[in-house]
């Protein structure tokens, strides 16, 4: 048993990525790297330490905080995205340094580091590479539909 699969189109959507990749506006490119990032989100929020709820009423903080963020981009660069925890005035944030990196609280006892950001950048970077690279070319074919002109793409 054989099977045959067309690459035809996908070639021809790659050259076109490669003609028109200067004028293709960020918003099409950050919106596929956001969608690609969502399973790094998803492991950094299931491997959050969260403390316990009957001793903290901000047990769970940072897990809530988590976000994905665009960013600008550096010059080489199409788009970038930051996974972690909001910073924002209210947030947890602030203490994620303190999870990352271990701690002693008042009392002299030494709290482990537990950087599960890493950890999830590890477990999922492959994955968003891949979902990255099939987003954006949906997108791009979205795009050149709507705005390049018939017969060009």
């Amino acid at each position: 048993m054989s099977v045959k699969v067309d690459l035809s189109e996908l070639e021809k959507l790659a050259r076109g990525l490669a003609t028109y990749w200067s004028i293709l506006p960020k918003s099409v490119s950050n919106t596929a790297l956001r969608t690609a990032a969502r399973p790094m989100l998803k492991s950094a929020q299931r491997l959050v330490p969260v403390g316990d709820r009957l001793k903290s009423k901000r047990a769970g903080a940072t897990k809530r905080g988590l976000r994905i963020k665009i960013v600008q981009p550096a010059t080489d660069e199409n788009s970038r995205v930051l996974v972690g925890v909001s910073k924002n005035k209210g947030e947890a944030g602030r203490r994620t340094n303190l999870i990352t990196r271990g701690f002693t609280d008042r009392g002299g006892r030494f709290h482990r580091a537990r950087d599960f950001l890493k950890d999830a950048y590890d477990y999922t970077i492959e994955i968003v590479r891949d979902n990255y690279g099939r987003e954006v070319l949906v997108s791009f074919k979205k795009w050149a539909l709507k705005n390049l002109p018939r017969g060009k793409f």
